[in-house]
């Protein structure tokens, strides 16, 4: 006869779907707070922990258990704007669960062939996980960083009136940002790269209202040129400010490009969680 601790079952249930849903989230590239990661990792432990618990759940057909479980927490942490978005996290997130859950328990049978059942305990289960883990995170950042992302890495240089910045961007197909009027394509480019193009007066405005874009237009201490709406994960109605620079240049080994009167879309946030690139690239600027 088994015993099944209730509480030993939802901590490596949430260790395990923490590291899932932060493998998965590497994966998509997208930025996600801890703590989002974290609670949505309780919901995923604590259903299934219902399901093992409550004995009317239990008669759950294994398909709809399988569907079950992660949706809510993907809904939570992901919020996917359509079908189509959830179809594509929810199989990576099935992906990444079976190749981590099934490199585990392999190897933590082998031991148990080797070792007494008693003598192993829920650490070495975790452990396991966590270096799989590591070992799935380490290999998707080195192929990620050294063999896909230099094929879209652009050098762009801005400049405006007498000042100029040099930025690391990377060409984003995904980046569909047009400015409302005029139908103008965006670079987004982050604020801290941006900094030297505006006056002392202006960072001051900046740094006082980044987190409330809007508060900032409406003070009218600061005018830029267009206001950017956007959608994306966890901002279902987001805004970015438009300024118009005078010139950016695009460089990539024997590829140069020169663009006059170019919108750059100021980002408050990081573009890429390690800061190695500081500007989303429009597709337009490369393929017109």
């Amino acid at each position: 006869m088994y015993v099944v601790y209730i509480d030993i079952l939802f901590l490596i249930n949430m260790v395990m779907d923490m590291m899932i849903f932060y493998t998965a989230t590497m994966i998509l590239n997208k930025s996600i707070g801890k703590m989002r990661i974290f609670i949505a990792s309780i919901i995923a432990a604590l259903i299934y922990c219902m399901l093992i618990y409550i004995p009317m759940l239990q008669s759950i057909p294994y398909i709809l258990y399988a569907l079950f479980v992660p949706t809510l927490s993907i809904l939570y942490l992901y919020r996917p704007l359509h079908i189509k978005e959830f179809l594509k996290i929810y199989l990576i997130c099935m992906g990444v669960a079976c190749t981590i859950g099934g490199a585990t328990f392999t190897i933590w049978f082998m031991v148990r062939n080797t070792t007494p059942i008693h003598t192993i305990s829920i650490i070495w289960l975790i452990t396991i996980a966590l270096s799989i883990t590591l070992l799935i995170y380490i290999g998707f950042h080195k192929i990620r960083k050294r063999m896909i992302l230099p094929l879209f890495e652009y050098d762009i240089q801005i400049k405006c009136i007498d000042k100029e910045v040099c930025i690391k961007s990377i060409l984003d197909t995904g980046n569909c940002l047009y400015t409302p009027i005029g139908h103008r394509p965006v670079i987004v480019a982050t604020y801290d790269a941006l900094k030297e193009l505006f006056t002392h007066e202006q960072t001051l405005t900046l740094n006082k209202y980044k987190n409330n874009v809007l508060e900032l237009i409406c003070s009218g201490s600061f005018t830029p040129s267009y206001i950017i709406p956007f959608n994306s994960v966890g901002c279902n109605c987001g805004m970015l400010l438009g300024i118009e620079v005078d010139q950016v240049n695009i460089h990539k080994n024997h590829f140069e490009k020169s663009v006059d009167k170019c919108v750059i879309a100021i980002s408050f946030n990081n573009i890429f969680n390690d800061r190695s690139y500081n500007a989303l690239l429009h597709p337009d600027f490369i393929l017109n």
